[in-house]
């Protein structure tokens, strides 16, 4: 039944890109996935760890908002929920505020990455902080004010201390640079020096044990690397494809003809934006999702851990190529969002049918994908 379901919402969504009412209806669906997911490989460590006062986390903001939720009486269901709730309603208003085509892109992150969020519900939460922060990037580019980096790096510090792992984010600050007048900075030394960086892993390693307990180090920094030629290509080849797709849509949106860039608007249903703005915003959005898409060479010369990092890449990238669709001429977008509905399909069957958990010999299809789907309270 959840998978009928699901296939009905997602033809919704492709032929009513638009309607509120089937952007509310994929929510919904999302929420009921996620919150009513009775067994994933994570589940029960989570739900130990919740009853045991969060012994072994020492993120701040995490075992706080747990520490709320055990002083009013409620049990670990309801904190997922609440987890649930919160994450995709960030992710939501993100995708609803800033795409013209908010069902596809809604869509599409249910198919992934939302898939593994519902086992890592605590980097769910951190990176959907951070998707939610861009608009403070946004804001800052176009009216310059002070309070927009405030409020970026309250939402940093909220996101690492739900997940340490979320500081790596920090990198976004460059985007509030004059990209214009600092090109090699920006496309070139900042992408090096992050690669450089994680060049020299015993150094790193000896800093973050300062602040993070053994375990951790020896996943994010000394963890297991596979290093397969397979998993390399499918990697670079998955990720890279996005900025590839990305790139392609901006040339077939700029053979279009000279009339339609002269507009000084471009119409979106909720509001009008300026065309310097909408400019300005796609390329911050395109910087925003090359930067996470960086930490894909982390995951091959560091730790599998840093595929995580890349899933921002997936919401603002479809977002983008939202905003580019939007500006085509009618044959080009429905080539061109195919064309994306096809790059998500991939990239959710590279991670499910190529991806496995060493010591169980499952692939992500079986270990994640099965288990999150099949077991819910609500769809037997």
């Amino acid at each position: 039944m959840i998978y009928i379901i699901g296939a009905l919402i997602g033809i919704l969504a492709y032929f009513k890109k638009k309607e509120k009412v089937v952007f509310s209806l994929i929510l919904v669906y999302a929420f009921t996935i996620f919150a009513f997911n009775s067994n994933n490989p994570d589940l029960l460590n989570y739900q130990n760890q919740y009853i045991g006062n969060f012994f072994g986390f020492t993120e701040p903001v995490y075992i706080g908002l747990g520490h709320l939720f055990l002083t009013f009486g409620f049990n670990f269901w309801v904190f997922r929920a609440a987890i649930a709730a919160i994450g995709l309603s960030l992710i939501g208003k993100t995708i609803y505020d800033y795409s013209p085509y908010p069902n596809i892109n809604m869509f599409l992150f249910v198919l992934y990455p939302l898939i593994i969020d519902v086992v890592q519900i605590r980097f769910f939460l951190a990176y959907s902080i951070i998707v939610y922060s861009i608009r403070f990037i946004l804001d800052y580019r176009d009216k310059r004010k002070v309070s927009d980096i405030v409020k970026f790096f309250i939402a940093l510090f909220l996101a690492t201390g739900t997940h340490y792992s979320a500081i790596t984010y920090i990198i976004l600050v460059v985007l509030m640079l004059n990209v214009e007048k600092r090109k090699t900075l920006v496309y070139v030394i900042v992408p090096a020096s992050i690669i450089l960086i994680f060049t020299n892993l015993p150094s790193v390693a000896g800093i973050a044990s300062s602040f993070l307990v053994q375990r951790k180090v020896n996943r994010w920094i000394l963890g297991e690397k596979n290093t397969t030629a397979l998993n390399i290509l499918r990697i670079l080849v998955t990720r890279l494809s996005i900025l590839f797709v990305l790139s392609l849509f901006v040339i077939m949106r700029r053979k279009r003809t000279i009339i339609s860039e002269s507009s000084t608007k471009v119409s979106f249903r909720r509001k009008d934006i300026s065309m310097n703005k909408y400019l300005s915003q796609n390329r911050l959005l395109f910087l925003a999702t090359l930067y996470t898409e960086l930490f894909c060479f982390l995951e091959i010369v560091v730790a599998s851990e840093y595929e995580r990092l890349t899933r921002p890449a997936l919401v603002w990238g479809g977002i983008l190529a939202s905003r580019l669709l939007y500006r085509m001429e009618k044959n080009h977008r429905y080539i061109c969002t195919l064309i994306w509905i096809l790059l998500i399909v991939f990239y959710f069957l590279s991670q499910m049918l190529f991806q496995g958990v060493r010591y169980t010999n499952l692939k992500y299809f079986e270990y994640v994908f099965r288990e999150v789907m099949d077991n819910n309270l609500l769809y037997k």
